[in-house]
């Protein structure tokens, strides 16, 4: 098992009441694929360095977890779709 940490930013355009609901889904992806010691960090809503598809903003949050590396390949692969 190896140490990972997972950066995801979720649009600012999102409202505050739908931003729980995709962070529940990351974390159910990773649990799903197999990661131990999972803990969420929300760092708040912040501005970007620069505008991504004209967003300006977005909603910062930190996983640390522990995996092997086919669960990262697994996690890799269900939070493109």
């Amino acid at each position: 098992m190896q140490n990972y940490e997972l950066l995801f930013i979720l649009p600012g355009t999102l409202s505050e009441d739908e931003v729980p609901a995709l962070v529940n889904t990351v974390k159910e992806v990773l649990v799903e694929s197999g990661v131990q010691n999972l803990e969420h960090k929300d760092m708040g809503k912040s501005r970007l360095a620069y505008p991504i598809k004209h967003i300006r903003y977005g909603y910062f949050h930190l996983a640390h977890f522990e995996a092997e590396g086919k669960s990262v390949e697994d996690v890799k692969v269900k939070l493109k779709k």
